[in-house]
């Protein structure tokens, strides 16, 4: 059940308005209610401000059953009933882009250790942090582009919005990856040296930020938590949009699917009941 819109006032004399905070506001006629009467009007949308919305008939499904379905089936069946010509690049994207996730939260646990010990020891310590600095970043460009490629040959909804939601941290951690893939073209003399505001400034630390060129970047634990954050949303956003692909090409195969779901919850169900029983007459022989 979706809670109930809260309506917060702006007083600024004659030009007082009300500002609407809820979920599928747009759907609902209430939201119109008191506006002035006209022939036209605009409506301005901001993807930054909310994670995807799941489409209407979701919450009519338990989510348990979601659950059970498979990402990369889901969109594999998705690309197939709408007749996609290459259906299997995305879902190749897809396995790569959970890859480069996993590489980037191993990488950051190495950067931690290496900041951390590059005080105590010099030399290939030191080194060590350029290193898995730069292979952290590189982890990050993949997820990135790959998820452009999946936006791109799907052109989702919900999926590009989320990719521009983010685009902005993207873009400084691909910037970042750059910076260190093409070192050589940044020292002094280098073809590149003059695009950086400070070029004495080619690679340092400071607590969780990596500054280079008079840029600074996180790239501590919160930019892990912030990448977390981009692929649950990308991946929630990429089924939302499948499951309604495939509900709008073939909505007898979506609703096969979620039946096979819901027979395997409840055999799920029906064994964890059977395993409590036995447990319960185990302990008491």
């Amino acid at each position: 059940m979706q809670p109930l819109p809260q309506r917060v006032s702006i007083e600024l004399g004659l030009r007082s308005y009300d500002i609407l905070i809820g979920s599928r506001l747009l759907d609902d006629d209430a939201s119109y209610a008191g506006l002035p009467v006209s022939h036209a009007a605009v409506i301005v949308t901001n993807p930054k401000v909310a994670p995807p919305q799941e489409p209407s008939f979701w919450n009519e499904v338990h989510s348990s059953i979601w659950r059970r379905l498979e990402l990369a089936e889901i969109l594999r069946d998705a690309l197939i009933a709408s007749n996609d010509p290459e259906p299997y690049g995305p879902l190749f994207a897809l396995n790569s882009l959970d890859s480069y996730f996993a590489a980037a939260k191993r990488q950051q646990r190495r950067v931690e250790r290496a900041a951390s010990a590059q005080w105590k020891q010099k030399g290939a310590r030191r080194s060590s942090l350029f290193d898995d600095t730069h292979f952290y970043l590189i982890a990050w460009a993949r997820v990135a582009k790959l998820a452009a490629f999946i936006s791109g040959k799907t052109r989702f909804r919900r999926t590009g919005l989320v990719l521009r939601r983010y685009r902005t941290d993207l873009d400084d951690r691909i910037a970042g990856r750059n910076h260190l893939e093409h070192f050589e073209d940044r020292l002094p003399g280098g073809s590149e040296v003059k695009k950086l505001s400070d070029p004495n400034d080619l690679f340092n630390m400071s607590n969780n930020f990596m500054t280079y060129g008079g840029k600074t970047l996180d790239i501590g634990r919160t930019s892990l938590k912030l990448l977390s954050d981009f692929v649950r949303e990308f991946r929630a956003a990429l089924m939302f949009d499948a499951v309604e692909a495939i509900a709008v090409a073939d909505l007898n195969g979506l609703k096969r699917r979620l039946d096979r779901a819901a027979s395997s919850v409840n055999s799920a169900r029906l064994t964890r009941k059977a395993i409590k029983m036995l447990n319960r007459s185990a302990g008491k022989t």
